[in-house]
């Protein structure tokens, strides 16, 4: 979320931990045949890892601002 709200949207001037709680709701597990430059072929295990963010009011209006 750091990279996303803040480093390429620029959301955010910073993001604080107290401000976003954070749920884990499931991994998923795929295998998939890669393309990726020097391992094309190759097979690969891929992980998502799914969460729900729940943002402080404040943070939630300006990401609406930026939609």
């Amino acid at each position: 979320m750091e990279e996303e709200f803040v480093k390429e949207e620029k959301i955010f001037s910073r993001l604080v931990r107290k401000n976003v709680v954070i749920t884990k709701i499931d991994t998923q597990i795929s295998y998939a045949v890669t393309d990726r430059p020097g391992q094309e072929g190759v097979l690969t295990r891929r992980y998502f890892e799914i969460f729900n963010a729940k943002f402080i009011p404040e943070l939630d209006y300006l990401i609406y601002l930026n939609l």
